[in-house]
């Protein structure tokens, strides 16, 4: 008797489990269609449309952007680019960063103001990269260079007269001179610079040719600590370790029209004043 008691009971609580297991799944089941059912309602559109500002065309990166080169477009909100413009006046005459296609939602992320007059970053040529050089009068011909002039580079090394780590390694080597660079367009001589041309043209080969417009009267700058050349990138971190590892930098004018390389080799103290 006792068995069977026992064995009833070890039944009913089997179907105890099923029963409970059921109500947990059909619990679940329900509260799934609740939860699709309301985010279903929260991305049924209200059916408000905003307008907002779209290119018309393509715009390739670095295009100053015209008025018949975006309009007013009206979209729903659903769509609607967080911070994009809703008045092209106010995209008009930025330049743009990046491509952008047509149909784009413009945001200001994707623009920068155009280059002014006054702005070195409408001279820099593309692909070039602007760099200073510290300079004095002795090293800068003179103090006699101007905006738009052609110079070579070259860096002086003394050992005897810098706390560089290069004097560790030196081993006892003489002062040296180096050339660096050739044919580089001065940017600026000091705060004066060259001047944003008024078309995009530039640097069209003709000998001498400058980035920008030398500015009218630009008087000589014996006083001038820095000149900003137009190097190539690679060039820009030559002049940079070069100035940092304490190897001093003078700059020869070149003469008007002559843009040839040369070859310039290194020059030791030894080779010049002899043993």
């Amino acid at each position: 008797m006792a068995r069977m008691q026992g064995l009833t009971l070890t039944r009913g609580n089997r179907g105890l489990l099923v029963v409970a297991a059921l109500a947990g799944l059909a619990a679940a089941v329900l509260f799934v269609v609740a939860v699709n059912q309301d985010s279903g309602s929260s991305t049924v559109s209200t059916g408000a449309t905003v307008k907002t500002v779209v290119a018309k065309q393509n715009i390739a990166a670095g295009t100053e952007i015209k008025s018949d080169m975006v309009e007013l477009k009206e979209v729903s909100e659903d769509v609607l680019v967080s911070g994009a413009f809703s008045d092209t006046a106010l995209v008009v005459g930025n330049v743009t960063l990046g491509e952008i296609p047509a149909g784009e939602q413009i945001i200001p992320s994707r623009i920068g103001l155009a280059p002014t007059n006054d702005s070195l970053g409408g001279v820099v040529p593309t692909g070039k990269r602007a760099i200073s050089v510290e300079v004095r009068e002795a090293t800068a011909v003179g103090g006699l260079l101007r905006p738009g002039d052609r110079v070579d580079v070259i860096g002086v090394f003394d050992p005897q007269n810098t706390d560089s780590a290069l004097v560790i390694e030196s081993g006892g080597i003489p002062a040296f001179g180096v050339p660096l660079l050739q044919n580089i367009e001065v940017l600026a001589v000091g705060q004066t610079a060259q001047e944003q041309l008024p078309t995009t043209e530039s640097g069209d080969g003709t000998p001498n040719a400058t980035s920008g417009k030398p500015p009218d009267n630009a008087e000589p700058q014996p006083s001038a600590i820095t000149v900003t050349l137009a190097v190539d990138p690679s060039q820009s971190i030559t002049l940079a370790l070069t100035q940092q590892t304490g190897i001093k930098v003078w700059l020869t004018l070149r003469a008007f029209g002559d843009n040839a390389d040369v070859e310039m080799p290194k020059v030791d103290i030894g080779s010049v004043v002899g043993p």
